[in-house]
């Protein structure tokens, strides 16, 4: 399909509607809108008539599978069609769908590793789902939902052929219910999302410093001080597990040992390696109260919570945190020194791998494996330890090689608001190894070491090999391997683009003085100033062994040992009122990663496909992004308000982003607001993450044979709106307080319309003066620059089109 099309489309459709909400493009097929991709499909010239009433047959299914199956099937499929659906059982050669599986195995527990493959055809007669058990028959229901929807409206259906499997055999979602507690409800509603993206594990995160979430028996005192009144029954904990192995998902509790512990501390003081008492710690953020490894009442304690876990979720997998774990109190302990010292541990690493290596024996006696954070690897740690990397890539490799089962999270953490494509780029697989460039001879280089200033915690260091005449630089982050990149050059001003743990970070350096380094750098959206100086200029190939860190040979363990992956909600920002919003419908983009093909890439045809799982989500699945973000600004404006009311906060919100990586955390930060009782109602809670308007431009200014003058039609068309929109939000602002935080940037709406239309008009007939387009882009700049909890998104937009009107 015509990119240009689908991009005018989309736009056309979401500026149409009265909430943000965009209509489904009437061009988009449905063989573009699966997500995930199957891993081979083929759409035939069949024609399947599909009315109100469907027969369907099985092949395989017991009687008690088939009863279950026809609710299933006809809620999914009158979901999926919008209309009622009649389901009728017959014999399988009357039948419109037939659905086989080879084994008919009741209530047998999701398993990592399980066959989910499954085969979906559609001919003229009947839709075939075949699959060798639940699970395939699952995903192939998820599929042909997908399929009905964008013809829902037809009489009849076309005809495809898919075999499908996934890539990896881990697939999750973290939920944190730990910060803020998520109701049951809205983790059922998260379950149904996850299952409709062939996602398979839900990580749930039950435990924090500011909360213990699940009942134990044994232990009352967790959940009667440390839990607000918050927290699930173990029935509760034993409905979900239900509810999700219905949806073919396993659950992973992780009850956070021996850092993170500040609940526990609360409610067991004695259990820490230093006397309380302690107070409920309602600040985010890593605190120092730690169970204490010497004292043989934290393994029975840790025994007993197990045992009571393991008897609530049948999963193998236990997760045991592990991570960021200050040994402050226990240096700060003389026995616990005296103890260190006795068994030749040289610092607080080796105490926590023999804290592991006992745990790791308890969970063993449950008949439970271990999981955990990337901290948890040591030389030490029992090979069959399930580690999950959120410090990248590096570590990854590092924990696959040494024989440990993987997974990667870092690049997948939704509780940061980041674009889908950035997600879409995070390979599973270790990185190429870096081989060492090959300058000329004589080639001259330079190194610039530069400061990225955080607005909470450390600067991150970058490192900066520049070499004349080369179109390769070679960047390193704080720690990291080096990474080549491509790299602009014009004069002394330098651009260059790569994806970090951090998000996508875009830098603009002003190397016009020799020895200082002046710009800034993007952090998915947000601005971040730069400094810097040149360290080393010398021969090119010399100043490369000197300087640049390479990452090794890929292991194959390295290959085999990487499961899949979890994307994570941290729910410092996150509450059960926003949940959906910063999940969906951006989950289907990292499920698409984890489950089909490594050259699945096209980062526009996903854009596509995103357009209309934004729609299917909400509409067919029950997914409350949309219905939360309505409810969010309409609870702003009054008890007594309309949708129609929060018109012009939809129409604003086309123009804006919440601040990207985790920019609104360090602002809260600052402004003592980052603490679990701070109030997350704000205009911004209820953001969406990427504005589609504007991707759909960015996304047809990239298509090289696209014409510009349909782009610069779609962004006139989009500024005229704003700018109509302008009165009626001062107003509505003007009339309700509660939105007194978006005044600013509403006031600059008008400023940023201005600049727009100027651009578009100038650029009907390119190129730009380049003092003209210097002019606007410094305005675009200045627009930037504010650091704030939201940004003007649509700045960054017309700063591309001035590069491409230039």
């Amino acid at each position: 399909m015509n990119l240009a099309i689908f991009t005018i489309g989309v736009l056309v459709s979401i500026l149409a509607l009265p909430i943000h909400a965009a209509a489904m493009p009437a061009e988009i097929s449905p063989a573009a809108s699966l997500m995930p991709q199957p891993k081979s499909m083929t759409v035939t010239t069949a024609q399947l008539k599909l009315g109100d009433t469907i027969n369907w047959a099985s092949v395989g299914l017991s009687a008690q599978q088939q009863q279950a199956l026809t609710l299933k099937l006809t809620k999914q499929l009158s979901a999926a069609l919008q209309r009622p659906v009649q389901l009728t059982q017959v014999a399988k050669d009357q039948a419109q769908l037939l659905i086989t599986q080879q084994t008919s195995q009741a209530h047998r527990p999701v398993k990592l590793g399980d066959d989910e493959s499954y085969t979906l055809n559609i001919n003229q007669q009947q839709i075939q789902i075949s699959a060798a058990n639940e699970l395939g028959v699952n995903h192939g229901l998820s599929t042909l939902s997908q399929w009905l929807y964008p013809q829902r409206n037809l009489m009849t259906i076309q005809g495809l052929q898919i075999e499908d499997a996934p890539r990896y055999p881990w697939r999750g979602l973290l939920i944190d219910s730990a910060r803020h507690f998520m109701p049951i409800d809205t983790i059922k509603r998260q379950i149904d999302g996850m299952a409709s993206a062939k996602l398979n594990v839900l990580h749930w995160h039950l435990t924090d410093d500011q909360g213990w979430r699940f009942e134990s028996r044994h232990y009352p005192k967790l959940t009667q001080l440390a839990a607000d009144g918050e927290f699930y029954s173990q029935q509760q904990l034993q409905e979900i597990v239900a509810y999700a192995a219905a949806h073919g998902i396993r659950v992973v509790p992780e009850m956070d040992v021996p850092g993170h512990a500040s609940a526990i501390a609360v409610a067991y003081p004695e259990l820490m390696s230093q006397p309380g008492p302690y107070e409920m710690e309602r600040h985010w953020g890593v605190f120092e109260p730690i169970l204490d490894p010497t004292n043989p009442d934290v393994y029975q304690f840790v025994d007993k919570l197990v045992a009571e876990l393991a008897a609530i979720f049948p999963d193998p997998y236990l997760h045991i945190g592990g991570d960021e774990v200050p040994p402050t109190q226990w240096l700060n302990n003389p026995n616990i020194v005296a103890f260190m010292h006795d068994n030749d541990f040289e610092e607080g690493e080796d105490l926590h791998a023999y804290f592991n290596q006992r745990i790791s024996k308890i969970l063993a006696k449950h008949q439970r494996k271990m999981m955990g954070w990337d901290e948890v690897f040591h030389p030490q740690l029992p090979k069959d330890t399930l580690v999950q990397s959120w410090r990248g890539m590096d570590s990854l490799a590092k924990i696959t090689a040494a024989g440990h089962p993987g997974l990667l999270s870092t690049g997948f953490y939704i509780d940061q608001p980041q674009y889908s494509s950035y997600h879409y780029r995070n390979e599973l697989t270790p990185r190429t190894p870096f081989a060492m460039p090959k300058f000329a001879p004589q080639q001259q280089a330079q190194y610039w070491q530069l400061t990225i200033p955080r607005l909470k915690g450390s600067a991150v260091s970058v490192g900066l090999l520049i070499a004349a005449d080369s179109p390769s630089a070679y960047v390193r982050l704080n720690d990291k391997f080096s990474r080549q990149v491509s790299v602009s050059q014009q004069g002394t001003n330098v651009a260059l683009t790569l994806d970090t743990w951090m998000g996508p970070v875009a830098f603009e350096l002003d190397l016009a003085d020799h020895q200082n380094a002046t710009g800034f750098a993007f952090i998915g959206n947000s601005y971040y100033p730069i400094n810097g100086q040149l360290t080393a200029e010398k021969d090119a190939n010399q100043l490369a062994q000197d300087k640049l860190h390479l990452a090794p040979a890929t292991h194959p363990l390295s290959l085999t040992n990487t499961l899949g992956g979890e994307a994570t909600i941290w729910a410092e920002l996150i509450t059960a009122n926003n949940i959906d919003v910063r999940i969906w419908p951006r989950l289907y983009v990292i499920a698409e990663r984890f489950w089909s093909a490594k050259d699945q890439t096209d980062e526009a045809a996903m854009y596509q496909r995103l357009a209309d799982m934004e729609h299917y989500g909400a509409e067919v699945i029950g997914l409350q992004h949309q219905a939360l973000q309505q409810a969010g600004w309409q609870a702003l404006l009054g008890e007594k308000s309309t949708p129609a009311d929060a018109q012009p906060l939809h129409i604003l919100a086309q123009a804006l982003e919440p601040a990207h990586y985790y920019t609104r955390h360090h602002i809260n930060y600052q402004r003592d607001l980052y603490h679990q009782q701070a109030p997350l109602d704000h205009f911004v809670d209820y953001l969406a993450v990427e504005s589609l308007p504007l991707i759909a431009i960015e996304q047809q200014l990239q298509q090289a044979d696209a014409p510009l003058k349909q782009a610069l039609a779609a962004m006139e068309q989009l500024l005229f709106q704003w700018q109509a929109n302008q009165q009626p939000l001062l107003t509505l602002i003007a009339e309700h307080p509660r939105l007194g935080d978006i005044n600013e940037v509403a006031n600059q709406m008008s400023q940023v319309t201005d600049i727009g239309l100027r651009l578009t008009s100038q650029c009907q007939h390119p190129p730009l003066s380049s003092p003209q387009a210097d002019a606007i882009d410094i305005q675009l700049l200045q627009l930037l620059q504010q650091q704030e909890p939201h940004v003007i998104a649509a700045a960054h937009t017309l700063r591309r089109l001035v590069s491409y009107c230039r």
